[in-house]
């Protein structure tokens, strides 16, 4: 059966998501080919050369799913809306067998394809101010349609379902959890220590902070944490891309701050990093902070425990769901990251066993993708 990934954004405007996308194929295609063929659908051949790591699976590129073209959206979404399907879309499904769009958008209840988008969280409702109106509507109205004209609607944890409750009962009567696992990560892909902090200029110990520089993930809380330690000792390594599209200042407000107050051998920033150069950075750390205020799924703190590091989490919801143990700290409390920042760095680094890592972490995917067959074959 032939399963459908629609992927009309760029790489590094949404890392995320592009990873999670990259995972679950890969992971898909290693364990349930025999079954499954996923087809990746570009919304262009630019988007396709850009995409090295999607594009080796088989892929198709149609301008019907086009990110930019707003009239065509429009015109899809009133073709499902007032007919259950649209016309465009069942063309191209029936021409390419495509029996099953997963994680992207809906194809309409009326469709011959069945379709299972996925929403990653629903921050709009709780935090209105990091959205403008427009966005609000638009991302609310998706939600309404997704739940009259999917099969089913995918979210990462439970705290985004119980989220979905509040919001509306009907659309999460609809909701299946598939919880994220991280890539099973080889000790042969981890880069030496050595090689690392001398490519990076790292001259210190670090914590690393993996987020996208988006307001919700709450970069500040860890930058006036370590305006409270001034330490010798150790710093903040941030990775991630610093374009914030909703707040396009915010992240040269964080650099005033760092300025203001002198923290620039205490912060550093990298942008984007190379994925081995990411679970390497990860593997020689002190530990991972993710201090959001928000998310679907706490997948930096995830990726922590996969390699055996500390994660340092804010306690909100999806990031308490983490079974193995984890540090917390108040999203609001500078004072209380800072006391656990301190008290971890005088702790000396365990060696990794990486067979038993690998082991773990392929076991963990196998049920991700049995959990994700079960939702897509009921």
């Amino acid at each position: 059966m032939k399963i459908g990934f629609v992927i009309n954004f760029s790489k590094n405007d949404w890392l995320g998501g592009y990873n999670y996308y990259l995972h679950l194929i890969n992971s898909l295609n290693k364990f349930a080919k025999k079954k499954f063929s996923p087809i990746i659908i570009f919304d262009t051949y630019e988007r396709s050369r850009s995409n090295k790591e999607l594009a080796k699976f088989n892929f198709i590129v149609c301008n019907y799913f086009s990110s930019s073209s707003k009239y065509l959206r429009i015109f899809n979404k009133l073709l499902i809306i007032f007919f259950g399907k649209s016309f465009l879309y069942e063309a191209f499904l029936k021409k390419n067998n495509i029996k099953i769009i997963s994680h992207s958008f809906f194809v309409g209840k009326n469709s011959f394809a069945k379709s299972y988008p996925w929403f990653p969280d629903f921050q709009e409702y709780f935090y209105p101010n990091f959205f403008n109106k427009k966005k609000i509507i638009l991302r609310k109205l998706n939600l309404y349609l997704a739940t009259m004209h999917s099969e089913a609607i995918i979210v990462s944890s439970k705290s985004t379902a119980k989220n979905l409750r509040k919001i509306s009962l009907k659309s999460y009567n609809k909701a299946k959890i598939l919880f994220h696992t991280n890539p099973i990560i080889n000790s042969s892909s981890i880069r030496s220590e050595n090689y690392i902090k001398k490519k990076y200029k790292i001259k210190k110990d670090f914590y690393l902070l993996p987020n996208q520089y988006w307001a919700h993930k709450n970069h500040i809380l860890v930058l006036k944490a370590l305006k409270m330690i001034r330490s010798r000792t150790f710093q903040v390594i941030s990775t991630g891309k610093k374009e914030d599209h909703r707040n396009p200042k915010h992240f040269n407000t964080l650099l005033e701050f760092v300025k203001k107050n002198k923290l620039e051998l205490d912060y550093k920033f990298l942008g984007v990093v190379p994925e081995n150069d990411f679970f390497s950075l990860i593997n020689i750390s002190l530990g991972v902070i993710n201090p959001s205020k928000f998310e679907g799924w706490g997948n930096s703190g995830a990726k922590a425990i996969s390699l055996g590091r500390p994660a340092i989490l804010s306690d909100i919801g999806p990031h308490r769901e983490f079974k193995e143990k984890a540090y917390f700290f108040n999203p609001e409390n500078n004072q209380q990251l800072s006391k656990i920042l301190m008290t971890l760095s005088k702790k000396r680094k365990k060696k990794q066993n990486y067979k038993f890592l690998y082991k773990k972490n392929e076991n963990l995917t196998k049920k991700f993708i049995q959990n994700y067959i079960k939702i897509i074959s009921s």
